[in-house]
């Protein structure tokens, strides 16, 4: 409803992930949205620096460095399927109906919402409950050539603080399982450190100080 898609603008998720590409090696995650469009990801592997993923409207960062092309374009994918059920109610003048997909011997209904030149997410949901059960983004550059193509699916279902959250999900990149994220804690928060979703911003090297005899 509106009062939960209202106290569900500021979220604070800690968990684990486990990558396909690292062999399967387990790492803990910490991700920080806070609508419309505003994303902070911590990815910590053992043997690893963590990596942090930042998004600010219309700038992003990885790992303190500017993020641009499908690097940026990924986070703001990633921001609207954290944000999905208000994305969808939000723009739903602009949703495009896809008409309905079998999964698993089910039908569900899937919705469409272009909200980014080249960017596009669909929304798979349950027709009975109302859940989204999947969600797959599309990058596609200008002259439309090369398409990236991105699909979470989502299960284990919990209420906090009134709210449904999907604590599993699993994650596809270009039809192949890339890895799965498993949440442990999930809190709304009404205010986020200052800084959250910006980079740090490193300190100037100390002037040198010469000395001279007298």
């Amino acid at each position: 409803g509106e009062e939960a898609l209202a106290a569900a603008g500021q979220v604070v998720q800690r968990g684990s992930v486990t990558s396909t590409m690292r062999g399967g090696i387990g790492g803990r995650l910490v991700r920080v949205y806070e609508r419309p469009i505003r994303l902070r990801v911590e990815i910590d592997y053992p043997g690893a620096e963590t990596e942090v993923r930042i998004l600010d409207g219309g700038r992003g960062w990885r790992n303190g460095g500017e993020a641009s092309g499908p690097m940026y374009r990924s986070m703001l994918l990633q921001a609207a399927r954290l944000g999905m059920p208000a994305v969808l109610s939000e723009f739903r003048a602009s949703l495009e109906d896809r008409g309905t997909v079998a999964r698993v011997g089910r039908e569900r209904r899937m919705l469409a919402l272009s909200f980014h030149r080249g960017l596009e997410v669909i929304a798979e949901i349950d027709p009975e409950t109302g859940h989204v059960l999947r969600s797959e983004g599309t990058i596609s550059s200008p002259d439309g050539e090369v398409t990236l193509r991105f699909a979470t699916e989502y299960s284990d279902f919990r209420e906090v603080e009134g709210i449904l959250v999907p604590f599993h999900e699993v994650n596809w990149a270009q039809g192949r399982r890339t890895g799965e994220t498993q949440l442990e804690s999930v809190k709304f928060e009404t205010e986020l450190p200052p800084g959250t979703f910006h980079p740090p911003i490193e300190k100037a090297d100390e002037p040198e100080v010469r000395r001279t005899r007298s």
